[in-house]
């Protein structure tokens, strides 16, 4: 309980319904950085590994694809660096988009080949 009152009051009661509305839980943490997108990344320690790192997501409609990937490398435990951005983009990196399936923007693929079956027309 002590734990709780702790929390909403760092927290504040919006940001504590909004994580619990979110991931069935209080996030809670320090705040680490932020992306370019205004997604915000947290870590608390004092939680068990594979649950201390969370994300504040800018957009109400959120979405896992919404992080960019060297980001991502750091919420999956694979380094414990953040991203820095003085970090130079290598000429083969193209920016982060993310998944747009579903939507009007979605990449839909087209044939240039003939079609092998034929529509039938009925003779007249």
């Amino acid at each position: 309980m002590n734990h709780l009152v702790k929390t909403l009051m760092k927290e504040g009661p919006v940001n504590s319904f909004m994580g619990v509305w979110r991931a069935s839980k209080v996030l809670t943490g320090s705040f680490v950085g932020a992306d370019k997108f205004g997604n915000k990344y947290f870590e608390n320690t004092d939680l068990m590994l594979g649950n201390s790192r969370n994300v504040r997501y800018a957009r109400k409609d959120f979405d896992a694809s919404q992080i960019p990937g060297e980001w991502h490398r750091w919420m999956t435990y694979m380094t414990d660096d953040t991203p820095n951005s003085w970090e130079p983009k290598k000429k083969w990196q193209i920016e982060h988009v993310e998944n747009l399936s579903g939507t009007s923007d979605a990449y839909v693929t087209y044939s240039t080949t003939k079609d092998k079956v034929e529509t039938w027309t009925p003779p007249q």
